[in-house]
């Protein structure tokens, strides 16, 4: 199933993204892995910033063991 068949898919539902603001350098970047992926600047960012938290959500997840002491442990 491809994902533009997919409506729940927050990458297809973002508003436009506003890039005023960005160094230039980082919006060339942006756009060149864009065209590289074949989608929108905006949906890049969208999903690199999904894949970013979810793995810091799943780093929160592995990063701490109550079970075993009673207090979260840090990675360092």
């Amino acid at each position: 199933m491809s994902a533009a068949s997919e409506p729940d898919d927050p990458t297809l539902n973002a508003d436009p993204w506003i890039i005023d603001g960005m160094l230039p350098i980082a919006v060339a970047h942006a756009e060149a892995a864009a065209k590289a992926a074949g989608v929108t600047m905006g949906e890049w960012l969208s999903r690199l910033i999904a894949g970013q938290t979810a793995a810091e959500e799943a780093n929160k997840s592995t990063s701490t063991t109550p079970e075993t002491t009673g207090n979260p442990v840090s990675k360092p």
